[in-house]
């Protein structure tokens, strides 16, 4: 397995969003209603986790898009 898809845990992804851990879990409640908020996560038995790629991804994404309404 890559560095970048290890697992990481809710408080993991806090950590590497730096954004609190509620607000990490109020990201997979809405992802389980259907919405597109958040690292993509998914469980793995009884924990919510995300690959590290994933979150990567998403704070990616934030980025490209904080860039294009400054351009705008």
């Amino acid at each position: 397995m890559l560095d970048d898809d290890k697992i990481l845990n809710i408080p993991d992804i806090a950590v590497r969003t730096c954004k609190p851990e509620g607000t990490i879990r109020w990201y997979r409640h809405r992802q389980t209603a259907g919405y597109d908020e958040g690292p993509r996560m998914f469980k793995l038995g009884r924990t919510v986790v995300a690959k590290a790629s994933d979150v990567d991804a998403w704070i990616e994404r934030q980025y490209a898009e904080a860039a294009k309404s400054v351009s705008a």
